[in-house]
């Protein structure tokens, strides 16, 4: 399982998505490998602090990561910018990524797959300099 601490800090978020990050299901116990597309953002959360319950890295609009935390674990997710972070239930949250927070659909731009995964690496070196205090390599 790779980890932040095995990973140069240089890391894109490509280079995430070749990892192998597993993860034990809470149910069955069975091992689980996270879908390459949300990786990157599971373990962060987890190095924030959170518990990722659920994450799919799905179509261009259903990329999401449900998570417990508390509200100051989302508010620092919110001040990174690029996705929604909404409140499902007391202390459950979930991280999306629907396609216009930054515009897209608004210009008349299709929200696509290669649209969706441009966002997520610029998200992600975003996330590993005001997050995570690491300085990415875009």
């Amino acid at each position: 399982m790779a980890t932040f601490d095995e990973l140069k800090s240089d890391t894109t978020w490509k280079e995430w998505c070749a990892q192998k990050i597993v993860r034990r299901d809470t149910l069955t116990g069975a091992e689980i490998v996270i879908e390459p597309g949300v990786a990157f953002f599971v373990d962060a959360l987890e190095q924030l602090g959170a518990d990722v319950q659920f994450s799919c890295e799905g179509h261009p609009k259903g990329f999401y990561v449900c998570f417990a935390g508390s509200h100051e674990i989302a508010l620092k997710v919110v001040s990174a910018g690029w996705a929604t972070v909404e409140l499902i239930r007391d202390g459950r949250w979930v991280l999306s990524l629907k396609g216009n927070e930054n515009g897209i659909e608004s210009t008349g731009r299709k929200f696509d797959r290669t649209e969706r995964d441009e966002i997520l690496g610029m998200m992600a070196a975003t996330w590993m300099r005001k997050l995570l205090g690491k300085a990415p390599n875009t």
